[in-house]
């Protein structure tokens, strides 16, 4: 899977016609869970665009800027933002992954969110989310 074959508008307009996009790391997220992921995105201070198709054929994008995640795209109409996306894929256990090396100055710069805490919010949410299904209230 590479951003070619992937459906999502935002990330066809992301990559037009654009040249050195590489894939440097794929596969099932059943193998290298997300939360590992993002972890070394984070503490490695990676730059890159990851793509994520879920065995439900959902798709995610994050892009990912020295660590810190300054752009998101998804094609849940509920997951609207950075954190709403992260979420989303921290929910994910099953799916493909690709990660790929964009050339300097593709993905926006600037103030985005700490991958490390994308990743504990999305935990967080699903914990809250899991307890709420348990004693049978409905998540909100």
């Amino acid at each position: 899977m590479d951003h070619r074959s992937f459906h999502l508008a935002a990330v066809h307009e992301l990559v037009a016609g654009g040249t050195g996009f590489t894939p440097v790391l794929w596969g099932e997220l059943s193998g290298l869970p997300l939360s590992d992921l993002l972890s070394v995105l984070a503490h490695g201070r990676q730059t890159g665009l990851l793509l994520v198709r879920g065995r439900d054929a959902s798709e995610r994008a994050l892009g990912v800027v020295k660590g810190q995640v300054t752009w998101a795209a998804s094609s849940a109409t509920d997951e609207r933002d950075i954190r709403e996306v992260g979420f989303g894929l921290v929910r994910l256990h099953h799916g493909q992954f690709t990660l790929i090396r964009t050339p300097e100055g593709v993905l926006p710069e600037g103030e985005g969110e700490s991958a490390t805490e994308l990743l504990l919010e999305g935990m967080r949410r699903l914990d809250e989310e899991t307890r709420r299904a348990g004693t049978g209230r409905a998540a909100s």
